[in-house]
């Protein structure tokens, strides 16, 4: 006979592996309903990999990834294909997945979001929300940003770029249409920004709610298409 303890540990262990079987089952599941009702397709193995990778740098990254040793891409292609799913949305292409960030007990999964530049912008940028504490600090330590001379868009945007490329920046967001897209981006979340190869979301947790994904998708897709034409 076993001791008490050891037959303790093993069902410890049963319900343990159990349990993970159900919830990754509960998981793909959800995965395959939000991408069905989007109209997209969950992708697994190396075809995970690739598209979590933006699109402008995907060829370089894939050629990298492919130097790695079997056993190490086999890993990552196995924990990223339970949740990563495409498509195109008014020709851009859109990808959902999750990634977790810490690690132990403080590990964090986030649902990301994100919309690919079919080409990368001519400048190297970051456009985002402006809080309360960048505006204290580009008055208290002079943090300073490229300025539209829009009002309203200055106040609510900030723009990160080299001091050379703040004349070219001005020209990206000359286009009140474009300034207007970048706005509703960030009326949707203070999280989403939009960098030199794509507009992102992101929200901590696994996101399955159609009508969520679908107004962020609505929210992050004008942006990359204004962006792209300007």
């Amino acid at each position: 006979m076993w001791p008490i303890s050891i037959l303790f540990i093993v069902l410890v262990i049963f319900i343990g592996v159990r349990t993970a079987r159900a919830r990754a089952r509960k998981i793909k599941a959800s995965v395959g309903e939000l991408a069905a009702a989007l109209g997209f397709e969950v992708l697994q193995g190396r075809e995970a990999v690739r598209r979590m990778i933006p699109e402008a740098s995907a060829p370089r990254a894939m050629q990298d990834y492919e130097k790695l040793p079997g056993p190490l891409r086999r890993l990552l292609e196995a924990a990223v294909g339970t949740f990563c799913i495409a498509g195109r949305v008014d020709g851009v292409a859109v990808v959902i997945f999750t990634v977790s960030r810490g690690g132990g007990k403080s590990q964090t999964t986030y649902t990301v979001v994100r919309a690919d530049y079919p080409t990368p912008l001519p400048i190297d940028v970051r456009i985002a929300h402006e809080g309360t504490l960048t505006r204290l600090g580009k008055a208290l330590f002079g943090l300073s940003d490229v300025e539209i001379g829009d009002p309203e868009f200055d106040r609510a945007v900030r723009i990160k770029a080299k001091e050379a490329d703040a004349g070219r920046a001005k020209v990206l967001l000359g286009s009140t249409n474009t300034r207007a897209a970048i706005l509703r981006m960030l009326a949707v979340s203070e999280s989403a920004f939009a960098t030199q190869t794509y507009a992102q979301w992101e929200r901590q947790g696994r996101r399955f709610d159609v009508a969520e994904m679908r107004t962020v998708i609505g929210a992050l897709v004008p942006v990359a298409r204004a962006l792209c034409k300007s």
